[in-house]
């Protein structure tokens, strides 16, 4: 019995100690390497370890850096104690969880080498991005980005849905692999004079009345042909932008989405490229066009798809989109053409309207 409650009591004391280490705090006593075991109370931090910078273990005079190697942490928090601290990273950092900066935190980031974090970016400190391709990456599966910052390069990677819930500011280029989303009540946006870029598979909500609402971003913007723009709003009705060359169209949320005039052809260099996907509310083309492309380069393919429920309207003396190979129109899906001296072309409809007072 005695032996039995040795073993107990040891088994809860390794308990406590492997519950403890799972956080390391910084004490900067020895020098300013992270990778310095003596700087920190329970060992360096560990892709299964939690890193702390700025708590009331921060006796020393030593801010930390990371300089020589890829560094690891579980999360990490920087600035939300009473101790003022910045880390400085002149190498990659690989964060497995939260970057949380707090009012007395700083990351100075001065290396092209990426931060990457697989949880949230919390953000109530500061950022600076002190290298021109310095590049923090999104590399989880579902991400918020909190606080509003400036970044030099940011990275949605494939897998990773993130969301908005502050504005930022993109210095040099941000590229999509995998979604982003600008929120909704209340939407946010990406600003900057930088590049955009909705790399393959990538997806770009857009939940303001205009592109523009949420990305007024000056620079260069590409769409890959198997990239997708959503215009997901279910509160407001939304303008299309007319000057991106879209790979998929996607319209889904609710209310009405209206062109702002002629589409530039839909991408058709793949036979899955160049796709309007009517989800929901309706799609209204007004009296532009929304044809995909066609000549040199192009394949033949795409696809006009009205799912039940939701509504393509056709107007002025337009006619169905032209130069898609497949036309899916679910059984209560409505096509209307609302124009005039229109030639409604032969498909299997689910609901048909024709509203024209003349012609």
């Amino acid at each position: 019995m005695k032996r039995f409650l040795i073993l107990s009591f040891f088994a809860l004391f390794l308990a406590q100690m492997a519950a403890y280490a799972q956080t390391t705090s910084w004490r900067g006593t020895t020098s300013t390497h992270w990778r310095a075991a003596s700087n920190w109370i329970a060992g360096v931090p560990t892709s299964t370890v939690d890193a702390i910078i700025g708590d009331a273990n921060f006796t020393g005079a030593n801010q930390p850096s990371i300089s020589s190697a890829k560094s690891f942490c579980k999360s990490l928090t920087i600035g939300t104690g009473v101790k003022v601290s910045t880390l400085t990273v002149g190498h990659a950092l690989n964060v497995l969880g939260n970057i949380t900066i707090g009012a007395n935190g700083t990351i100075d980031h001065r290396t092209s080498q990426a931060i990457s974090l697989r949880g949230d970016w919390n953000n109530s400190g500061t950022y600076l991005g002190n290298q021109n391709r310095a590049t923090i990456t999104f590399s989880g599966t579902t991400q918020t980005l909190n606080g509003t910052t400036t970044f030099r390069r940011l990275l949605i990677n494939a897998g990773s849905t993130t969301t908005l819930n502050a504005n930022i500011t993109i210095g040099n280029q941000i590229k999509i692999s995998g979604k982003l989303d600008p929120g909704s009540s209340p939407t946010f946006t990406v600003s900057g004079n930088a590049k955009m870029a909705v790399l393959s598979g990538g997806t770009l909500l857009v939940r303001a009345s205009t592109f523009a609402g949420n990305y007024p971003i000056n620079g260069q913007k590409s769409l890959a042909a198997s990239s997708t723009v959503d215009y997901a709003s279910s509160s407001i009705n939304q303008t299309v932008a007319n000057n991106l060359t879209y790979g998929t169209l996607r319209i889904s949320g609710a209310l009405t989405k209206t062109l702002a005039g002629n589409l530039p052809a839909l991408n058709g260099t793949a036979a899955t490229s160049g796709n309007i996907i009517v989800v929901a509310g309706t799609l209204d083309l007004a009296a532009f066009s929304a044809d995909r492309a066609t000549g040199g380069g192009t394949t033949t393919g795409g696809t006009v798809s009205v799912a039940n429920g939701a509504t393509l309207k056709i107007g002025g003396t337009r006619t169905f989109p032209a130069n898609y190979q497949t036309h899916s129109l679910g059984a209560s899906s409505t096509v209307e053409y609302s124009g005039t001296n229109q030639t409604v072309t032969r498909e299997s409809y689910g609901n048909l309207t024709l509203s024209s007072s003349s012609g």
